[in-house]
């Protein structure tokens, strides 16, 4: 998911990839451009779009962020044979997909229990 983020991505489309709203990448951006990571510039194209580009620090943070990651996730699933690693995997990525399915789709509260 965030490997498919570019450096130059907008807040919405970072947003939109995250499945977050973009007042939240707003904040976060806020954030990594007063930690010195991240810059803010105008599109040469669309002067309305604003586009965010990772520093030298930012990107030297990206391997360390990843190792780090990995290292986690093999943590938590070290109790797992490599067949139940394989099959949280798939499954997670199947759960994970419907969600970003469901997340699409505009929300009818037709059926809703909620009166």
């Amino acid at each position: 998911m965030v490997d498919d983020l570019r450096v130059d991505d907008t807040p919405g489309e970072v947003a939109t990839a995250l499945n977050v709203t973009t007042p939240t990448v707003v904040k976060m951006a806020d954030r990594m451009t007063a930690a010195g990571l991240l810059t803010r510039r105008r599109d040469d194209r669309d002067n309305r779009l604003v586009r965010l580009w990772l520093t030298d620090a930012g990107r030297a943070l990206r391997q360390p962020v990843e190792s780090e990651r990995q290292l986690i996730e093999e943590k938590v699933t070290a109790d797992l044979t490599e067949t139940e690693r394989e099959s949280l995997l798939n499954a997670l990525a199947k759960v994970h997909q419907a969600a970003s399915e469901l997340l699409s789709e505009p929300v009818d509260h037709g059926d809703s229990a909620i009166t």
